[in-house]
């Protein structure tokens, strides 16, 4: 049997020794570990904290220098998860005009005018990214009521100056527009606004009066 040339063999020892090495390494390297709480305390610039948001979530967020202007302070007495900390952040936006939407067609979020949201908002269509943005669209479906109706008695529910109700009588549904908190408010209160309507049933009784059954008399009798 020919013996393999010396080249082949050293080779073939290095290829060996270099997926061992690598394979200690990759045993040995710790666990990841998890993101601890942010603390936050003080004046910050919204640009700054959007930046902050998106370094810290690993989100990509965009907006226009120009627009997106303001302070904010924040006093947080505790340490903030991510999910607090997006929170705080479309809480703040909120305060001084501003919100995050995702634009249709994108994944990436966007810093926009309050103003502005409604317009530039995708609609949900249940592909909810890990992050709900500040403002969103949401088509919610209609069972048991009119969808005019439902969406007659939602709108006193809204923000009156950002958000909208629409009925979509075709596809049995309401079309609620609004910051998070407020689509979360309503989605609690559809249900309760969407409840079978009860139908009214009357109950008779009926006698089968046969020829020979006795008449009935009423009155005095002599």
């Amino acid at each position: 049997m020919d013996k393999l040339p010396q080249s082949r063999t050293a080779q073939s020892h290095t290829t060996c020794a270099t997926i061992a090495i690598l394979a200690a390494c990759a045993s040995s390297a710790p666990a990841q570990q998890p993101t601890p709480p942010l603390s936050l305390a003080g004046q910050i610039e919204l640009p700054r904290l959007i930046d902050l948001c998106s370094q810290r979530l690993e989100i990509a967020i965009e907006y226009d220098p120009a627009v997106l202007k303001g302070t904010t302070t924040i006093r947080a007495p505790v340490a903030l998860t991510n999910d607090e900390l997006w929170h705080l952040t479309n809480q703040l936006l909120a305060a001084r005009g501003f919100t995050t939407v995702i634009r249709p067609g994108l994944t990436t979020y966007s810093a926009v005018q309050l103003t502005s949201a409604s317009s530039m908002a995708r609609i949900d269509t249940g592909d909810s990214p890990r992050f709900a943005p500040g403002f969103q669209k949401v088509m919610l479906p209609v069972h048991n009521r009119e969808a005019s109706r439902v969406a007659e008695s939602l709108r006193p529910l809204v923000t009156a100056t950002t958000g909208s109700v629409t009925a979509i009588p075709e596809a049995s549904s309401v079309l609620v527009a609004d910051l998070d908190p407020k689509i979360a408010e309503v989605r609690e209160i559809l249900p309760r606004l969407d409840s079978p309507v009860e139908s009214s049933v009357m109950t008779m009784s009926v006698r089968r009066i046969t020829p020979d059954a006795q008449p009935l008399h009423h009155g005095v009798t002599d």
